[in-house]
C-alpha cells in the first residue's frame, strides 16, 4: 500500500496496513462545471512534482508539501495537526496506468478504510457552518452534498471506526457518531451499522444494496465494483464488461452468502416487463424496495442445505415449488411458484413472505426445471385458484415477479411444495441491453396521444441517410406519401 507522508511529501510503501497508523480521504472528484473546478492530481502528477523539486538547488527551493495541489497540501496539513505522519487519497496514491495494482486497490479498499485510524470526509459543496442545526435543515448543504450520491463512499462511509466530515475550508463539521441520526435520515443506513454496534452481516443482502440506490458512479462497472466490500467478496476488475459486472458480484454473492433476499427485488406491486425475467437484477436501482426484507433460516423452509450452481443454462438450485397453473391455455399462465426464505414486516406489523412466480422456457412443455421468472398473468387470484389466498392485489393484471404471501398462507403452501431441481437463467443476453437502450423510442411510438377521442392513424418518421441506404441494400425503396 502505497501512502504519503504528510510532513514530507513522500510516498512510502507498507505491506500490511492493519499495522501501520495513517489517516485517509473521502472525498468526490471535482466536475469541469464546478465553481472552482481543477483536475484531481493523479500519482504521476505528484511524482513529477517530487522531481522538479529533486532536481533544484536545495538552498532555494520551498518545501515539497507546498507544492503539492490544494487538496492534497490541505488534507496532509490536516492529518498532520491530528498527530498522523502517514495517509491515502485515492487519487494520487493508485497508479492507474497499471490494471493490477488498480484491481488490487479496488479490491482492498473497504479494507483500508476500516484499517485507518480516521477518516477525513472533505465536502467540496459544504461551506463552514457555525450552527450547527443548520445541518439538519432540509435543503441544507449538508444534506444535499453530492458525497451522499456517490457510489464509491457507500463504503468509505460504512467501513471507517472513526470518521469525521471537514467543510470546503478544511473547518471540522462533525463525526459519524455525533451525526449518526442525522445520517440515517440522508442515506437509509441504520445508526447501528454506521456507529458500528451492529455488525454489516446482520443486515439482508437486499437492504445493503438498496443504500447504493441513488448513488451514482462514473463508470457503469462501479456500481458493482464499489460495492465489493459491503458484502465482503472480491471479484476482477474489468473495466468494458458493462452491466455484466454487476451480475458478477451477485455471482460472487451467491456464492459467499445464504441469503436468498438477493433474488426479492423489482418493484413488487407494478407493472413489470422482459428484462425482470431472470434471476439476477442489472442495477442496484431495482433493490429500492427491498430495504426492509430479512432472511429466514433455511431450516425453516428447505429440508436440505441449499446449493447454487453457475451453469451455462442459468443458476441451477433446489427450491420448495408449488404447482398454480390455470387451465387456461389463452393466459400466458406460469407453472409454479417456489418460496423464498425471506420476509417483511408490514406497516401493520404483519409478516409477509415472499415467493417467485415461475415460468416454463418453453411454451410447448409444463417442465418446470428450466424456467424464467415471472409472467404476464389474468388475475392473480385466478392463478393461485387451487390455494386459499385472498388480497386486494389478485385482483390486478400485470405481469408479476413474485408473490407476497401471509404466514398461514407460506405454511400451507409450504406443506403443499416439493423440493425440485431447477435452472433459472440468471443473466440476460447483449440483445436485452440493446432493447433497454432502445426503449425510449419503442415509448414514443406507443404513447402517441389520441386526438378527439381517435388515435392518430399516422405519425412523422425521421429516417437517416445511413438508413435509407441500409433499406435499399435490403431492397426496399423509401417514398414520401404527406396524404393524412
Amino acid at each position: 500500500m502505497r501512502l504519503i507522508h504528510t510532513k514530507t511529501g513522500r510516498f512510502h510503501f507498507v505491506d500490511d496496513p492493519r499495522t501501520t497508523r495513517f489517516a485517509i480521504l473521502s472525498h468526490v472528484w471535482a466536475r469541469q462545471n464546478d465553481p472552482k473546478f481543477y483536475p484531481e492530481p493523479t500519482l504521476q502528477d505528484i511524482l513529477l512534482i517530487q522531481a522538479q523539486y529533486d532536481a533544484e538547488p536545495p538552498e532555494t527551493r520551498a518545501p515539497l508539501i507546498s507544492r503539492l495541489p490544494e487538496k492534497i497540501r490541505r488534507f496532509c496539513e490536516t492529518a498532520a495537526k491530528y498527530h498522523f505522519d502517514l495517509a491515502w487519497g485515492d487519487s494520487f496514491c493508485i497508479d492507474k496506468t497499471s490494471s493490477s495494482e488498480l484491481s488490487e486497490a479496488l479490491n482492498s479498499m473497504f479494507d483500508w478504510y476500516r484499517y485507518a485510524r480516521l477518516c477525513f470526509v472533505y465536502l467540496a459543496d459544504v461551506a463552514p457552518i457555525a450552527d450547527t442545526a443548520e445541518l439538519a435543515r432540509y435543503g441544507s448543504q449538508f444534506r444535499e452534498s453530492r458525497w451522499y450520491r456517490r457510489g464509491w463512499t457507500l463504503q468509505e462511509l460504512i467501513a471507517p471506526t472513526s470518521l469525521f466530515f471537514f467543510s470546503s475550508e478544511w473547518t471540522v463539521i462533525g463525526s459519524k457518531h455525533t451525526l449518526a441520526p442525522l445520517i440515517e435520515e440522508i442515506t437509509r443506513i441504520p445508526q447501528d451499522i454506521l456507529t458500528l454496534q451492529r455488525p454489516l452481516e446482520t443486515s439482508s443482502v437486499a437492504c445493503r444494496m438498496s443504500w447504493a440506490v441513488g448513488r451514482e458512479t462514473t463508470r457503469e462497472e462501479d456500481e458493482a465494483y464499489s460495492l465489493m466490500g459491503i458484502f465482503g467478496v472480491k471479484i476482477t476488475t474489468t473495466y468494458g464488461e458493462g452491466r455484466y459486472a454487476f451480475i458478477r458480484l451477485q455471482e460472487e454473492i451467491l456464492k459467499t452468502i445464504y441469503d436468498q433476499t438477493l433474488l426479492a427485488w423489482g418493484d413488487f406491486n407494478v407493472k413489470l416487463s422482459s428484462p425482470y425475467q431472470y434471476l439476477f437484477a442489472s442495477s442496484p436501482r431495482d433493490f429500492r424496495y427491498s430495504s426492509g426484507l430479512v432472511s429466514v433460516p433455511w431450516k425453516d423452509v428447505l429440508n436440505e442445505r441449499p446449493t447454487y450452481t453457475v451453469t451455462s443454462y442459468g443458476i441451477c438450485t433446489r427450491l420448495p415449488v408449488l404447482s398454480v397453473r390455470v387451465d387456461d391455455r389463452q393466459m400466458n399462465a406460469p407453472t409454479c411458484i417456489a418460496l423464498l426464505t425471506c420476509k417483511m414486516t408490514d406497516q401493520q406489523g404483519e409478516e409477509k413472505f415472499l415467493a417467485l412466480i415461475l415460468r416454463p422456457q418453453h411454451s410447448r412443455t409444463h417442465n418446470v426445471s428450466d424456467s424464467f421468472v415471472g409472467t404476464a398473468v389474468g388475475r392473480l387470484r385466478e392463478l393461485m385458484g387451487s390455494v386459499d389466498i385472498f388480497s386486494r392485489a389478485m385482483d390486478l393484471t400485470h405481469y408479476y415477479r413474485t408473490l407476497w404471501l401471509s404466514k398461514n398462507q407460506w405454511e400451507t403452501c409450504l406443506n403443499m411444495c416439493k423440493h425440485v431441481e431447477v435452472y433459472i437463467p440468471h443473466r440476460p443476453v447483449l440483445a436485452v441491453y440493446n432493447m433497454q437502450r432502445d426503449a425510449d423510442s419503442h415509448l414514443v411510438l406507443y404513447s402517441v396521444p389520441p386526438v378527439h377521442d381517435r388515435a392518430y392513424d399516422w405519425f412523422e418518421l425521421r429516417i437517416s441517410k445511413a438508413s435509407e441506404d441500409l433499406l435499399a441494400m435490403n431492397g426496399y425503396r423509401v417514398t414520401m406519401n404527406t396524404t393524412k
